[in-house]
């Protein structure tokens, strides 16, 4: 997991945490874990703006001088003019008290960042490589694809918001079988296009007879005539890589109606054809983790004739798997997991510092013959994320489109539905190693039980106020001189808020949880709805036509937060409107 925590300059959190760490260190017998200490909102915000544990995680490294470190944090932190006081609480919680101008100028740096609120404008120099979706090009993308892609796009944005150098990947599995059987899938649907009857027992359980080829099919028959009818190895050549494209080519359109775009395409078939998977496995040998054995009859199956053959074995039980693994099929082409060690060998050599891959929950099982295989090769430490299940309902009842494909619900026809903002956000807003109830009746809902809407109506609210501030004063532009007008508790509150933002920013990225900023968004928007219907009592209305100063800061306050929401809100990949 990569520690962000050296990366927040300006952040609140993380200089005063810093700071105290310093003192510490100086008062300090022994080591103590940097690493637990954190800076936080208290729970209870009599308790201050901010509090750290510092003290009672660092209580036995300070021994008897742990009432010297505290005289010394409560002399030297305040002579921050902007620290009121300082408390030490219980156990070893310090909490501190900032004074109203500290808020203001926190204030007045979210205004002069506006959208870029949340980012490290510096690249730290780290290049990240995600990996995700890499669905095999057999047929569009289903409905299931779709958090796995949705989290990989996120923590791409998110990392790059955070200042690493990210370089979003997506595998074609376009070798073996697989693609053999598609190839002669879309050959019937030639045929058929022809005129020649084809019955749907012509498509074996391995073959795919979902409509979705027909127009292939069409399309070639239209180009080429019967040229295609004989099927032979230069048919099967032409198939294979005529369905791939084809079906590539439909997966990146479903894909930007998610405004999901990748920088890199890796062919499978590419790797194999220039004998980097050759040279991976020859790697591997020279290392001596390859050696010739026997495997034990596979889980599930039960048959008495089963007989062990002597082949290629790869030692990943030196690595923490669970058996050894073989590199290839009994016809002497490579395993899928020969090609995956290629595929992964390959990223590292090209330069990154770390490979994130992220896969759903069906490929569990293939998690910890990757990490061995990629510590063997690249000695890396491969990252997996986990996209768990998503049950798609409608008003508690299981989903049910049209089915174009066949057996599955596309991701396109839900995208079509519903929305890709509403997709996505929804799709975030639960941890990604859970499994997810998505209701598309709530998403349907203008209400409060639907986020995504209420964190765009809270943006749209906000534009509706700068549009009556210009309506009222079409000459003037409202600007941050007059923010001591601020005094009331809830715009204080609500400051605190926005200036939490970059540390979800941090904790986002840092644990690869996306949810972390759907609910910091949605808890935003709540203070300011809650800002907007206290606003009916005149002494607390945003606009005063007869108080200009005041409506300024206040202005001030809500472009603080439309900018925070924006900020957020693109690193989500979730767009906003003015009006709604």
């Amino acid at each position: 997991m990569t520690d962000l925590s050296q990366k927040a300059d300006d952040n609140t959190y993380e200089k005063l945490r810093q700071n105290i760490i310093k003192i510490i260190e100086g008062f300090c017998t022994d080591v103590f874990n940097h690493h637990a200490i954190t800076v936080t909102p208290p729970s209870n915000n009599t308790h201050g703006d901010l509090a750290c544990n510092a003290l009672l995680i660092a209580a036995k490294a300070l021994g008897q001088k742990r009432s010297e470190a505290i005289e010394t944090i409560k002399l030297k932190l305040p002579a921050c003019e902007d620290i009121l006081k300082i408390d030490i609480i219980g156990p070893g919680f310090i909490n501190i008290f900032f004074k109203p101008t500290y808020w203001q100028k926190q204030l007045k740096k979210v205004l002069s960042m506006k959208e870029n609120f949340g980012h490290t404008l510096e690249k730290n120099g780290s290049k990240i490589n995600i990996e995700f979706v890499s669905t095999n090009p057999t047929g569009p993308l289903h409905v299931g694809h779709g958090r796995s892609a949705v989290l990989g796009d996120t923590l791409a944005r998110i990392l790059s918001a955070c200042g690493y150098d990210v370089t979003k990947e997506y595998y074609i599995n376009d070798a073996g079988n697989q693609v053999n059987h598609l190839a002669a899938s879309t050959h019937l649907r030639y045929l058929e296009t022809l005129g020649e009857k084809i019955n749907a027992s012509q498509f074996t359980a391995d073959m795919y007879g979902g409509d979705y080829l027909i127009p292939l099919g069409q399309h070639i028959a239209k180009i080429d005539g019967k040229k295609w009818h004989k099927w032979d190895q230069e048919t099967l050549v032409y198939f294979r890589k005529t369905s791939v494209d084809y079906l590539m080519e439909g997966i990146k359109n479903d894909l930007n109606l998610l405004n999901i775009e990748f920088d890199i395409f890796t062919s499978e078939q590419k790797l194999i054809d220039e004998e980097r998977v050759k040279q991976a496995v020859d790697y591997l040998q020279k290392q001596g983790y390859l050696y010739r054995g026997f495997l034990d009859k596979p889980l599930g199956h039960d048959g008495e004739d089963y007989e062990a053959r002597e082949q290629l074995l790869f030692k990943t039980t030196d690595f923490g798997d669970d058996k050894d693994r073989a590199l290839f099929k009994s016809d002497g082409t490579y395993t899928y997991f020969a090609s995956d060690i290629a595929y992964h060998y390959d990223k590292y050599k090209r330069g990154f510092d770390a490979c994130i891959d992220v896969w759903g929950a069906d490929h569990i099982g293939y998690v910890q013959r990757l990490k061995a295989a990629t510590k063997a090769i690249a000695n890396k430490d491969l990252e997996i994320v986990i996209a768990q299940m998503v049950n798609f309902l409608e008003d508690g009842k299981p989903y049910k489109m049209s089915k174009r494909a066949g057996t599955f619900v596309t991701l396109r026809e839900v995208i079509e539905d519903i929305g890709a903002d509403s997709f996505r956000f929804m799709l975030l807003s639960r941890q990604h190693d859970t499994k997810y109830d998505f209701d598309f009746h709530i998403v349907r809902e203008q209400s409060k039980d639907n986020w995504v809407f209420y964190v765009q109506y809270a943006y749209a609210r906000i534009c509706s106020v700068k549009r009556r501030f210009q309506e009222l004063w079409p000459d003037k532009n409202f600007t941050n001189e007059y923010l001591e007008y601020l005094t009331w508790d809830n715009e204080f509150s609500i400051i605190k808020l926005v200036n939490d933002f970059p540390r979800h920013v941090l904790l986002a990225a840092q644990h690869r949880e996306p949810h972390r900023l759907v609910h910091y968004l949605y808890d935003l928007a709540c203070a300011f709805h809650t800002l907007w219907s206290e606003g009916r009592a005149k002494e607390y209305r945003f606009i005063e036509p007869d108080q200009f100063e005041l409506t300024c800061a206040r202005l001030c306050l809500l472009e603080a937060i439309g900018f925070t929401i924006k900020s957020g809100m693109t690193m989500l990949g979730v767009s906003l409107k003015e009006q709604m």
